[in-house]
């Protein structure tokens, strides 16, 4: 029987990639996305790649709008048997602790809440199926709060709490849940799904390490595969720290 993977949040960097990983063992590929342009692009380099793959528009803040994309998509492939969250909200709207409002907060506490909207929806097949994953990409902030990014961090957090209690609640139904967290910079590639022939080189304008999407897909399919571990941190976390330290992002 065919396996799917949905990946919610998908661009050409993480998503594509996680989706192209798990398309090589053999699952199709629903792609949930907000810019239709990023759906169509993934979509036919999956489809290169001999990855069965289909797009569905919708912004995993718009409650409404998600629960109907998820729907589409296990109407065309049934039910899921692997969740990759990975959705972005925009850069502008991240903000210093001092600086946290309701306005600046609340785009990032949607994203949470269409996290539960895509478990609710996908669960159910999983439990019946006795087997699954629930995969949840987030920035390592969600361990170490980052000064500028404070009011993503607080919504960030929320879903790694959440991610921990489905793993320890849903490990007797076969079911997994992880997260990796992202201490550095991601490099989508050079567009061919390869593996980077040499590691991305550090940006001049950030002390973050360079890591390849490439590599954090490859992070999810030894978490599902072996499924020892909740989190998995990718890059580096003691300059995060260091920077914390030293004041940096105040």
């Amino acid at each position: 029987m065919q396996k799917t993977i949905m990946v919610i949040g998908a661009g050409p960097g993480i998503g594509l990639h996680v989706a192209h990983r798990f398309g090589k063992e053999g699952f199709s590929a629903a792609l949930i996305s907000r810019t239709k342009a990023n759906l169509d692009a993934c979509v036919s380099k999956l489809k290169d790649n001999g990855v069965e793959a289909e797009g569905f528009a919708a912004d995993a803040g718009d409650i409404k709008g998600l629960a109907s994309a998820i729907e589409k998509a296990q109407k065309r492939f049934g039910s899921i048997d692997i969740l990759e969250y990975s959705p972005s909200t925009d850069p502008q709207l991240l903000a210093t602790p001092l600086n946290i409002t309701v306005e600046n907060v609340r785009p990032h506490m949607e994203v949470a809440l269409g996290a539960v909207t895509a478990v609710r929806a996908v669960l159910p097949g999983m439990i019946k199926k006795g087997n699954g994953g629930l995969l949840f990409t987030s920035a390592a902030s969600a361990i170490e709060p980052v000064p500028f990014s404070s009011n993503f961090a607080m919504a960030q957090s929320g879903i790694r709490s959440y991610v921990h209690s489905l793993h320890n609640a849903l490990r007797k139904d076969g079911i997994y849940a992880g997260m990796v967290l992202i201490a550095g910079i991601v490099d989508k590639g050079d567009g061919s799904l390869q593996p980077p022939k040499s590691p991305p080189p550090p940006s001049p304008q950030s002390p973050m390490p360079i890591i390849s999407a490439y590599s954090i897909a490859e992070s999810f399919w030894d978490m599902y595969t072996k499924r020892d571990r909740i989190d998995q941190i990718v890059g580096d976390f003691g300059i995060i720290e260091r920077m914390l330290a030293a004041g940096a992002g105040k």
